[in-house]
């Protein structure tokens, strides 16, 4: 038999840990943990983690030209607002606010070195 979910204690984390983390320490599954924040309207913890400023704005960048990818960026990057147009493949990714920038907007722990911007072709967002 299944034990209820506690769901007073878990709705405060929503937005200070990941759903993996979140999952791992209170037994219940990502995906409904994606759904509760989903519903809760709670938006992604990367995202969070830009608003409590925990990430700086100055390391959020957009792709000039392309969608956010492995290989169209450098490592260490999170994806902070989703690319509007659903080709992209990133609609499913709808604990994540819709990006006025084309190609969503990523932040990184870092800031990046020019030569890294100009060889991913990224422009810096603020």
């Amino acid at each position: 038999m299944r034990k209820p979910i506690d769901w007073p204690t878990i709705d405060p984390l929503l937005g200070t840990m990941t759903d993996a983390a979140l999952s791992k320490q209170t037994g219940v599954p990502e995906l409904t943990i994606l759904r509760r924040r989903k519903r809760l309207g709670v938006r992604s913890f990367a995202h969070q983690r830009i608003i409590d400023g925990a990430v700086s704005p100055q390391h959020l960048y957009t792709n000039k030209y392309r969608p956010p990818g492995y290989a169209t960026l450098p490592a260490g990057w999170n994806l902070v607002e989703r690319p509007a147009n659903p080709a992209f493949g990133f609609e499913r990714r709808a604990d994540l606010p819709v990006s006025k920038h084309p190609f969503g907007l990523v932040s990184f722990d870092r800031l990046l070195t020019p030569a890294e911007v100009e060889a991913y072709e990224l422009e810096q967002v603020r």
